[in-house]
C-alpha cells in the first residue's frame, strides 16, 4: 500500500521546468491511457442486521471475545470486519480474529495487535478520542459541508506522514488504522482512510472506506464521501505531497467514478463502493482550476489571479488537455503567461498540469 511520490510519479510522463528552460527537443506529447472500467460492487451484507451492532457493541467493551446469539459463517464475520473498517475504525486493535460455534451461537476471539496488551485498548482508544477532537475543535465555526470535508483532507495531510520505513520493516501494524494517523501521526494509506472515515462519522458526514488496486498493481485503499446528495470519491495519501515546501494536493479530491478510473479500480469483494457521476464539487471546479476547452487568455487569468503556492489546472478530457500541454509546454509558451520563476510538472493520467508560482 504505498502512496504515490509527488511530482516523480505524478504521472506516466512527469516533465519540470523553470522558466523555459526546457527544451523543445525533450518535449513529448501526452499519450491517452485507456482508464480502468467502472467496478459496480455488490453485496448481501447488511449493516442494519441486529447481530452486527451486537458485535460492534461487544467490541467497545474492549475485551477480546464477542459472543453473539446468531450462527454466523466466517464469511459474515469477515464482511464484518471489513465494515468495521468504514463505520467504525476506532476498533483499531484488532491483529488477528477466530471464529467457533456452539449449539446456534458465534463466538469470535481477537488478538490484539503486537505489542498492544488486552489493558491497553481502552487507554489507546482514549487517545484516539483525544485526537479526534482535537481535530474537530479546530474546524472553524460557520464552515458548511464540503468545506468541513475540505478541512479535514488538509488537516489529516499535513499532520500525518507517510510511514514507508514501518511499511518496509513490518513490523507496526498501527500504521493500517486512524490510531496511528491521528495520534502516532504516521500511517499507509489504510490509515489516511480510516482516520478520514473516522472523523466523518464524528461529524455526521456520510464516508467510508474501500480497497483496490492502482495502475501500478499496488494494493490501496481511499474514501467515499457523500455531499448534497452525491457521493464522491478523495484520496487524501495521493494528496499528501509529504513536502514543506509543496501545499497539500487536491487533484484527487472529491473526484468521480470517470476521473478515479484513469489510476485505480475497485476490487470487487467489499461491502459498499458507491456510483460517484458528478463533478460539481470536485475542487478543481469549486475553485476555477477546470477548463472544457483550452483557451490560453483564460489560463493566464487563473494564473494571475492564483498568487503563490500550486496551481493544480485540470483539464476535462484528453483532447483539451494535450491541445493545452502541445501549447503551453510543446511550444514553450507557459512562461510567457508567468511573471517570475516557477516549475512544472504533468499529470497525463488526470490530465492536470501544476504550476509551482
Amino acid at each position: 500500500m504505498k502512496k504515490r511520490i509527488f511530482a516523480a510519479a505524478l504521472a506516466a510522463i512527469s516533465l519540470t521546468g523553470c522558466g523555459n528552460s526546457a527544451k523543445g527537443s525533450d518535449y513529448e506529447p501526452p499519450e491517452f491511457i485507456e482508464p480502468y472500467e467502472v467496478v459496480e460492487v455488490e453485496s448481501d451484507f447488511d449493516p442494519s442486521a441486529p447481530w452486527y451492532g451486537e458485535f460492534y457493541n461487544g467490541l467497545m467493551n474492549f475485551t477480546t471475545h464477542v459472543e453473539l446469539e446468531d450462527k454466523l459463517d466466517r464469511d459474515d464475520i469477515k464482511a464484518a470486519m471489513r465494515q468495521l473498517n468504514s463505520d467504525h475504525p476506532d476498533v483499531f486493535w484488532i491483529g488477528v480474529y477466530y471464529v467457533d460455534h456452539k449449539k446456534n451461537r458465534t463466538n469470535v476471539d481477537f488478538e490484539p495487535q503486537e505489542g498492544i496488551g488486552e489493558d491497553d485498548i481502552q487507554p489507546m482508544h482514549s487517545d484516539l478520542e483525544d485526537a479526534a477532537r482535537k481535530l474537530i475543535d479546530s474546524i472553524p465555526s460557520g464552515l458548511d459541508d464540503y468545506h468541513k470535508v475540505l478541512y479535514v483532507h488538509d488537516y489529516i495531510a499535513e499532520n500525518c506522514s507517510y510511514d514507508y520505513a514501518a511499511l518496509k520493516a513490518g513490523n507496526d501494524m498501527l500504521i493500517y488504522t486512524a490510531y496511528g494517523a491521528l495520534v502516532n501521526g504516521k500511517a499507509v494509506c489504510q490509515g489516511y482512510a480510516e482516520a478520514f472515515s473516522y472523523i466523518m462519522s464524528l461529524i455526521g458526514i456520510e464516508a467510508g472506506t474501500v480497497q483496490g488496486d492502482t495502475y501500478n498493481y499496488i494494493g490501496h485503499a481511499w474514501n467515499y464521501v457523500k455531499l448534497d446528495g452525491e457521493y464522491y470519491w478523495l484520496d487524501i495519501t495521493w494528496d499528501d505531497t509529504d513536502s514543506k515546501k509543496l501545499p497539500t494536493s487536491h487533484a484527487y479530491f472529491l473526484i468521480n467514478d470517470e476521473m478515479q478510473a484513469r489510476t485505480r479500480r475497485l476490487e470487487w469483494e467489499q461491502n459498499f463502493a458507491p456510483v460517484c457521476t458528478s463533478t460539481e464539487l470536485n475542487y478543481s471546479v469549486q475553485n476555477g482550476l477546470y477548463f472544457e476547452e483550452y483557451d490560453k487568455d483564460e489560463i493566464q487569468k487563473t494564473l494571475d489571479s492564483f498568487g503563490e503556492g500550486t496551481c493544480e489546472l485540470r483539464f476535462a478530457d484528453f483532447d483539451t488537455y494535450k491541445e493545452a500541454i502541445d501549447d503551453l509546454i510543446g511550444k514553450k509558451k507557459l512562461g510567457k503567461l508567468i511573471d517570475g520563476e516557477y516549475s512544472f510538472s504533468r499529470d497525463d493520467r488526470n490530465f492536470i498540469l501544476s504550476v509551482y508560482l
